[in-house]
């Protein structure tokens, strides 16, 4: 098949907003479209524009929405395209957050879809069964590893690497090749996950390579500032033609109101200072206001945290929902191990400071704050417990939906567990690493506490293994309960069931 359609959120909940891709050809005749079959007109978003690259087949994509309709219903989302038809079934976003008695906001979050380690597709085959099923997915980063397999000769050249960059979105976002497709077929594996709800995508380093902007040890093209603008420019024209769902470029923060949630989505690595010359120094490419942020994403956060303090003396007030691409808990990782490694947010002081600031204003006005986040490879729930009359702020990281190859690393891993499999100790996820202990205090003052949550059947909620979270959201009065489920994602069902557990919390105003 040569089209395929994915849901994004939009800005109106009477709003459909689609992307819409087509590969391998032309698109030599007008877009007709249908919604639940009747003949229906489309508003351009962001027109149909190539990414035409040499001795390579074209691609085209572009955003539509549909408007008028209603909140949280599904329509059946029909495409034609020449000779060519696919159908999908779609969602608007609800206006709020349901009353208790009503049902709940469904919220998926996933991060870090490495394809090569999902071959058969489980993922996607596990999840397209979820019930309830989510209204809104954020994948929050790691789509896509663009730098793998490792050690490869990546030529510095930008039209090798867009070829490169097309065919590992195209993998993910159409799926294997399939014989005789139907138009209502969605092919297995990352197309299933972009088919459950409308997405909204952040960028982390794998959209670029490990530890981008910086100089990799082990990406050559990342040692010379030619080669490192070579693949930003073609990785950002891959994010762009994919992943954006908006008429806004790459890097524009984005806030989501479904009241009285306010998320605010924070791209936290495409606007990080690059620094100039082969050998830039990694130290002063972090210690100025933006070199995290951008004096945008800056803006952006300073204006979320007024909104919500603005109300947070209403009857119902707001609770804001802070994602990231990485971590707010985490300790910095040094100047050896971030520029081996990747930097932690705390390796910008002043743009770090400055986000905890924001944080904290919000919760020293009694109004708790949810942070979402993956990239670690491990999930984690916790909670951060402040001065008195201090809101909570929590924490939820869902990573990976399926685990990266660390070549050597993970033979040696599969190798301890074979000896371990003799003793009747074999662990279904011998090459995942256990969760992480958050850093023991919190804030501009260390005044907050951060504490891991239990689960509900008294263990800790810390998650080891390829796996989605499922975040359930309904009203209690002016509190929202927040119900989480860990979905695990292994090829053995038993597996999956056994290890499935939930946790739960309350957003409500501590004062």
């Amino acid at each position: 098949m040569t089209l395929a359609l994915v849901s994004h959120v939009a800005d109106d909940p009477r709003t459909l907003r689609i992307w819409v891709g087509i590969a391998h050809r032309e698109p030599d005749t007008a877009l007709t479209w249908l919604i639940d079959g009747k003949p229906a007109q489309a508003v351009t978003l962001r027109a149909l524009r190539p990414w035409r690259i040499p001795d390579c087949r074209p691609f085209h994509s572009g955003v539509f929405e549909f408007h008028g309709l209603q909140p949280a219903t599904r329509y059946e989302v029909t495409l034609k395209h020449g000779k060519e038809t696919i159908v999908r079934t779609m969602q608007t976003l609800p206006a709020a957050v349901p009353a208790s008695n009503d049902g709940s906001f469904n919220l998926l979050l996933l991060s870090c879809f490495h394809g090569a380690q999902d071959a058969t597709g489980i993922a996607g085959r596990e999840l397209a069964t979820l019930k309830p099923r989510p209204d809104f997915t954020i994948l929050a980063g790691d789509q896509v590893y663009l730098d793998l397999p490792t050690l490869s000769d990546f030529r510095d050249e930008p039209a090798w690497l867009q070829r490169k960059f097309q065919q590992d979105y195209l993998v993910n976002w159409f799926g294997a090749p399939q014989q005789t497709p139907t138009p209502h077929d969605v092919p297995a594996g990352f197309p299933q996950i972009l088919s459950l709800a409308p997405i909204v995508t952040l960028p982390d380093d794998h959209e670029y390579w490990n530890n981008a902007p910086f100089s990799s040890p082990i990406i050559q093209n990342s040692w010379t500032e030619a080669g490192r603008k070579n693949w930003s420019d073609a990785a950002e024209l891959a994010f762009e033609t994919f992943q954006n769902g908006s008429a806004q470029a790459m890097g524009t923060p984005r806030r989501i109101d479904i009241d009285p949630l306010s998320f605010l989505v924070l791209d936290t690595r495409s606007t990080r200072n690059r620094g100039q010359g082969d050998q830039p120094d990694s130290k002063s490419m972090r210690l100025a206001a933006g070199d995290l942020l951008g004096i945008q994403g800056r803006d952006a956060l300073r204006d979320w945290a007024d909104t919500l303090i603005a109300a947070a003396g209403d009857a119902l007030p707001r609770y804001g929902v802070l994602v990231t691409g990485q971590s707010l808990f985490a300790e910095a990782a040094g100047e050896l191990r971030g520029n081996l490694a990747d930097f932690e947010f705390p390796d910008y002081p002043e743009d770090y400071r400055f986000i905890t600031e924001q944080i904290e204003r919000i919760s020293c006005a009694g109004l708790p704050v949810l942070c979402l986040t993956g990239d670690v490879h491990w999930g984690r729930i916790l909670r951060a417990a402040g001065p008195l009359d201090n809101a909570p702020i929590f924490e939820v990281i869902s990573s990976p939906t399926s685990l990266v190859e660390s070549v050597g690393a993970d033979q040696v891993a599969l190798a301890v567990d074979g000896l371990r499999s003799l003793f009747g100790q074999s662990r279904p996820w011998p090459r995942h690493h256990d969760a992480k202990a958050p850093p023991p205090r919190f804030g501009t003052t260390a005044g907050y506490a951060p504490d891991i949550l239990n689960n509900t059947a008294g263990g800790q909620a810390t998650v080891r293994g390829n796996m989605a979270l499922m975040l359930r959201f309904c009203r209690i009065g002016p509190a929202v309960d927040v119900e989480i489920d860990y979905l695990p994602l292994h090829k053995d069902r038993a597996v999956n069931t056994k290890e499935k557990w939930q946790a739960a919390f309350r957003l409500r105003p501590s004062r």
